[in-house]
This record gives C-alpha cells, structure tokens and sequence, in this order.
C-alpha cells in the first residue's frame, strides 16, 4: 500500500474523520449531545412527577386537597398499605 492509499483509507474511516473535525464542529456536536440529554432528563422528571400526582390521588389525605411533598407521599402511601393489608388481614 504506497501513501496515497494509506491517506485515503485514514480519511474514509470514520473514526478518523473525528481528528480532522474543528473545534467548532466538536462544540456543536456536544451542544447537541447534551440537549438530547436534557430532553430526556424532562421527559423522565416529567414522567416521576406525574406517576407522584396519580399517587397523590390515591392516598386520602386530611384536608383532602392538600399537596403533599414527594417524601410525605411516598411515606402515606406506605403507611396506607400497611393499613389495607391490616385491614384485609382481619377480615
């Protein structure tokens, strides 16, 4: 193989090609990298929060319409549970 092909192989690989990028070019392409993962942290926060509001609606709660936080959610929804099973348990 003389230079000229080695050249041309380097160049047609992609791998290489990534060498030969500017620094624009390389800026831009994490730019894009991290919006995508930006999307996809929204859609999965998006995702939790509406899984906690349907959760929310289950547990009765005193008022009825008072917003529980995440953590007391999650601790009356266990608390509740527990209570159902009792319940079920004794029947």
């Amino acid at each position: 193989m003389n230079e000229i092909e080695f050249s041309m192989k380097i160049m047609n690989t992609s791998d290489s090609l990534s060498v030969f990028r500017s620094k624009g070019e390389r800026r831009y392409d994490i730019h894009k990298q991290r919006q995508v993962a930006n999307a996809r942290e929204r859609d999965r926060t998006e995702s939790v929060n509406t899984a906690f509001t349907v959760l929310r609606s289950l547990i009765p709660t005193d008022p009825p319409d008072r917003k529980l936080s995440k953590i007391e959610t999650l601790r009356l929804a266990v608390s509740y549970i527990q209570h159902l099973n009792n319940v079920k348990n004794a029947l």
